[in-house]
């Protein structure tokens, strides 16, 4: 009796592995990152220009008084911020380089 619940257990536990287990995958070759490096700087400085001209525009969009505002909460942001270092989880999931 005990040797029949040794191999009905040996039995559930290896069939499922070997049953459901998939195939190998092959891996796409890696491309150099000389040539991904080049468009990814055209990229990058296209959206900051379009992120410029965005700020440009939403600034023209908006009357006097808010422009003021606007500006007067920017320079109390930037005091406000002035020696704080970043928060804990930033500092601890960053990329480092």
């Amino acid at each position: 009796m005990k040797f029949l619940l040794k191999y009905l257990f040996l039995l559930l536990v290896f069939v499922p592995t070997i049953a459901f287990t998939q195939g190998r995958k092959e891996k796409k070759p890696r491309k150099p990152k000389q040539e991904n490096a080049q468009p990814a700087a055209n990229n990058r400085a296209e959206s900051e220009s379009k992120l410029g001209a965005h700020r440009k525009h939403h600034l023209d969009i908006q009357d006097k008084a808010t422009r003021k505002r606007m500006k007067r909460n920017e320079r109390n942001r930037r005091r406000a911020n002035k020696g704080r270092t970043l928060p804990f989880w930033k500092r601890w999931f960053r990329k480092k380089h």
